[in-house]
């Protein structure tokens, strides 16, 4: 064997590798951001640096492979890949939502993958079961989570408040802002005792009395004097951001992908918590799943070469370095220990991606909710806050909009 391996030309082996063995080629990598998010050359930067947490070890493994990487926009993505689809240039490998990856997938935009038990055995089991399609086969594969969060002034709020009680008590003085979108206010649910009601509706029983009332008393407490007192709505995220960085605001509900913006702003007064919580009981935060997929018109090499980052994305190695380096999202595996990381950043995603864990359905329910409703939520929610319409009429159309969703649920 020694004389065989002597006998190889260096032209034959690549970093110790037969040449066959090697990986050589360029891909195209296409990373999509969702609605939510902002979109501007900083947060392009920031998806495309958290992206080369992974690249960056990836090439060092296999020099002799380029990456090309593109983000776009939520509203850009279907029509692009649309058209690069039927050009017969579609990016090797999709990087997005695990909701929008199921709506790309409805269109035939990216292509569904047979994947060996082995490798599937540690992640979450959650995502899996959201991506697996009827035959087996996957979407995509998830990557990294987005528990949700609170971001806080810890120059305003020294010590983050744990319950609903101690955020809106008269002494902390919080400056409180909230999104006009169920997704941003879902943790409310289980902090004042609606979500029972909320699985219970959306998986399909029929919406007694006894079941709505919980939900009406959560649409009450959004119109509460204690709340409204302290509380700027917004129609979107982006707007509590663009208040959050100015310091017009102390408290509000967060991704790990709106982390940056506030950190380049806020500095050192910028923190993360837990989300509170209340009389209800523990909050129920939901956690965004972000995932990669298969181009639907690779070449053999570039498909080979595809596969194998998706391979090495959902090493431990990579998994671990993706938490520890972006302090912005969690491992997908359940396996990965971060428990005793000192990063209180960590520290928070990690419990509030356990509470997240819990309620599963809930997750399922909510994560794009407002996009389904084709706006129906927000717009109820709006005319609610406003003093438009009141607590029965706002609860019936709550109700009637989660009830579609059942079909959805696992």
């Amino acid at each position: 064997m020694l004389i065989g391996l002597l006998g190889c030309r260096p032209s034959q082996l690549a970093h110790g590798l037969p040449q066959n063995d090697a990986l050589k080629g360029q891909i195209y990598v296409l990373i999509g951001t969702s609605k939510d998010e902002r979109f501007d050359s900083l947060a392009r930067n920031d998806a495309e640096k958290r992206l080369s947490i992974l690249l960056d070890t990836f090439r060092g493994l296999h020099p002799q492979v380029r990456v090309q990487v593109q983000t776009l926009p939520a509203f850009d993505l279907g029509d692009v890949l649309l058209r690069r689809n039927r050009a017969g240039m579609s990016p090797d490998l999709v990087i997005v939502r695990g909701s929008t990856a199921m709506a790309l997938q409805q269109q035939n935009l990216i292509q569904p993958q047979a994947y060996p038990p082995g490798p599937l055995a540690y992640l979450d089991q959650g995502s899996l079961h959201r991506l697996r399609l009827d035959d087996g086969r996957f979407l995509a594969l998830p990557i990294g989570l987005f528990p949700q969060v609170a971001c806080y002034n810890r120059k305003r709020l020294p010590t983050p408040p744990t319950t609903i009680q101690d955020l809106l008590a008269p002494a902390s003085q919080a400056r409180i802002g909230l999104p006009l979108q169920l997704s941003g206010l879902a943790w409310s649910l289980g902090s004042l005792g609606a979500l029972d009601s909320v699985k219970a509706i959306a998986s399909g029983q029929p919406p007694t009395e006894t079941l709505k009332q919980p939900i009406a008393a959560w649409i009450a407490w959004l119109r509460s004097p204690e709340l409204q007192q302290r509380t700027v709505f917004q129609a979107s995220q982006n707007g509590l951001l663009d208040q959050m960085g100015a310091g017009r605001l102390d408290w509000m509900p967060c991704h790990g992908y709106d982390f940056d913006p506030l950190r380049r702003q806020l500095g050192p007064a910028f923190a993360v918590a837990p989300r509170p919580s209340g009389p209800g009981g523990a909050a129920s935060p939901v956690t965004i799943e972000r995932v990669i997929a298969l181009g639907v018109n690779s070449s053999p090499n570039q498909r080979r070469i595809a596969k194998a980052f998706v391979a090495f994305s959902i090493n431990p190695v990579s998994q671990r370095a993706l938490a520890l380096r972006s302090q912005q999202e969690l491992s997908v595996l359940n396996n990965l220990n971060l428990e005793t990381t000192p990063s209180p950043i960590l520290a928070a995603m990690i419990a509030s991606n356990r509470q997240s864990n819990g309620n599963l359905r809930l997750n399922q329910t909510i994560i794009n909710a407002d996009i389904r409703s084709q706006g129906q939520m927000q717009y109820m929610l709006g005319r609610f806050i406003y003093g438009e319409i009141e607590i029965p009429k706002a609860t019936d159309a709550f109700v009637e909009t989660l009830r579609p969703f059942s079909s959805r649920l696992p």
